[in-house]
C-alpha cells in the first residue's frame, strides 16, 4: 500500500511571485469561487469533463464521506491504461461515459449507467471503430457530447439524446484526442484535433470556424481548451516547434493576446484551468529532460505572467482549484498553493496521481491505485485501495458518491460512497 504524509516544501523549488490583481478589494478573500451560471449544460450534479466549461474539478456536491466502496459493476472488454474516458453525470443522475476495447482490433462503446448500476443502454459505430478517449458532455436537453477515432485518418463528434440514438455526428480530417469537449453559453463547441487544428461548431454539428494548424500555430491535441467565466474567450495551447504558447481566442476564432514561455523545447503539459476572477493557471515543462522553466504559470485576464512556481520536475497532473482560490496538483508529490503562488502544503505519495477532484466542503480526492481524501489543510481522512492504477477523471453527483472507471484485468465502474 502507497503511503501518505504530510511532507515539506522541498528547498530545490524556487517560487517567483508578481503582484497580484484583486478585482473585489473589498472582500476578505478576493479570489473566493463561486459556481458560474452556464446555461447550456444540464443542470446536473457533473455534466462535463473536469465538471465545468473553466475545468476547475470542483463539485457543487458533498463527496465521499466513508470511504467505502459501494459496487463495482463489469464493462466487458480488455485491460487497456486508456479504456476509460473522463465521465459526466446527467440531470437524472445517469452516468455517462466512453469505453475502448483493447485486442486484436480496437473498438469503442458509450454507455449510459442507472445510479444503480444497471446498464441503461450503450451506443457504438461497428464500422471502422478504434478508440475513444474524449470524456462525454451533457447539454441542457440531455443531448450527450463526445468524441471518437476511427482506424482511419479522421475523428468524429457524436450528439446522441438520452435514449442512446444519434442525432449528428461530424467528421473531423485527422483523429480526435481531446481530454473534453468545450461548449460556451449559447451552446457552441470547440475543441482540438490530432493535427492541431480547432474547430468551432454550432449545436446542429455544423462548423463555424475552424484554425488551420501551420508553421506557427498547432494546438495541442489532447488538452482541453478552458472558457472564460463570461463565456467570451477560449484558451488554447499550443505545441509549435517555435514555442510552447498559451493563446486566448474569441468566440468567433480571432486571437485576442497569447502568452509563450520563451522556451522552444518546452511544451504546456496540461489542460488549464481558469478561476472566478480569469485568471489563468497552467504547467509548462520537458518531457524528457531538466528545465529551468519547469514549473506552474499563472496569468492575468490579459495574458500577463502573475507568478510561476519552478520545479525540477516535469508535471504530469493537471489543477484543481478549491472555493477559497487554492490550488492543487501533483507533480512528483501532491501540492497546494495559494493564490498567489506560494506553498501552503505538500503531501507525499509513491507513486503518480490523477488531477485532483474537490467536493463543496473543500475535501480533496486524488486518485491513483488508492483514493486518497484529505481536507483543504492537508489532513488525510481517508484512503481506499481501488482494484488498479486508474487514470481517467471521475465525477462527484449530488448524493456523496465518486463514480471511477478502473482499467483492470476485469475494467470496472466503482461507485466510492
Amino acid at each position: 500500500m502507497r503511503k501518505l504524509g504530510l511532507g515539506v516544501v522541498l528547498p530545490g523549488l524556487l517560487i517567483f511571485s508578481l503582484s497580484c490583481d484583486s478585482p473585489t478589494e473589498s472582500r476578505s478573500n478576493p479570489y473566493e469561487q463561486q459556481p458560474i451560471d452556464w446555461p447550456s449544460l444540464a443542470d446536473s450534479p457533473w455534466p462535463m469533463y473536469r465538471h465545468d466549461p473553466q475545468f476547475t474539478g470542483r463539485s457543487n456536491f458533498i463527496g465521499p464521506q466513508n470511504g467505502k466502496i459501494n459496487w463495482n459493476i463489469s464493462i466487458p472488454g480488455i485491460q487497456t491504461r486508456i479504456a476509460f474516458t473522463s465521465f459526466a453525470i446527467g440531470a437524472d443522475l445517469t452516468i455517462y461515459f466512453g469505453h475502448s476495447v483493447d485486442g486484436e482490433t480496437l473498438k469503442w462503446r458509450f454507455y449510459a449507467i442507472k445510479p444503480d448500476g444497471t446498464i441503461k443502454w450503450n451506443f457504438s459505430e461497428n464500422e471502422g471503430d478504434c478508440y475513444i478517449t474524449t470524456g462525454p458532455l451533457v447539454t441542457k436537453e440531455e443531448r450527450i457530447i463526445f468524441g471518437a477515432s476511427s482506424y482511419r485518418a479522421n475523428g468524429y463528434i457524436y450528439m446522441l439524446d438520452k435514449s442512446g440514438h444519434m442525432v449528428w455526428r461530424y467528421a473531423t480530417e485527422s483523429k480526435i484526442y481531446i481530454a473534453g469537449i468545450n461548449i460556451d453559453k449559447e451552446g457552441n463547441l470547440y475543441f482540438s484535433d490530432k493535427d492541431g487544428s480547432i474547430y468551432s461548431l454550432d449545436s446542429n454539428g455544423n462548423l463555424r470556424w475552424k484554425i488551420q494548424n501551420d508553421d506557427i500555430f498547432k494546438a495541442h491535441n489532447c488538452n482541453g481548451m478552458p472558457i472564460s467565466p463570461d463565456g467570451q474567450t477560449i484558451y488554447v495551447t499550443n505545441v509549435n516547434p517555435n514555442g510552447s504558447t498559451l493563446y486566448a481566442f474569441s468566440k468567433e476564432g480571432n486571437i485576442k493576446w497569447s502568452f509563450s514561455c520563451g522556451d522552444s523545447a518546452a511544451i504546456i503539459c496540461t489542460t488549464p484551468i481558469v478561476d472566478c476572477q480569469n485568471n489563468i493557471y497552467f504547467t509548462i515543462g520537458y518531457s524528457k529532460n531538466k528545465s529551468s522553466i519547469n514549473g506552474i504559470y499563472s496569468l492575468n485576464p490579459e495574458g500577463i505572467l502573475r507568478w510561476k512556481m519552478l520545479s525540477e520536475t516535469f508535471s504530469l497532473s493537471e489543477m484543481t482549484i478549491d472555493t477559497h482560490g487554492n490550488i492543487y496538483t501533483y507533480i512528483d508529490r501532491i501540492y497546494s498553493l495559494k493564490n498567489n503562488g506560494e506553498i501552503r502544503f505538500v503531501i507525499e505519495t509513491d507513486g503518480l496521481i490523477t488531477a485532483p477532484l474537490i467536493s463543496s466542503n473543500n475535501n480533496i480526492y486524488a486518485i491513483s491505485n488508492i483514493l486518497y481524501c484529505f481536507s483543504n489543510n492537508g489532513v488525510i481522512f481517508f484512503q481506499v485501495d481501488l482494484p488498479c492504477e486508474i487514470f481517467a477523471d471521475g465525477a462527484i453527483d449530488n448524493q456523496g458518491n465518486l463514480f471511477l472507471g478502473a482499467p483492470c484485468e476485469e475494467n470496472s465502474l466503482i461507485k466510492v460512497n
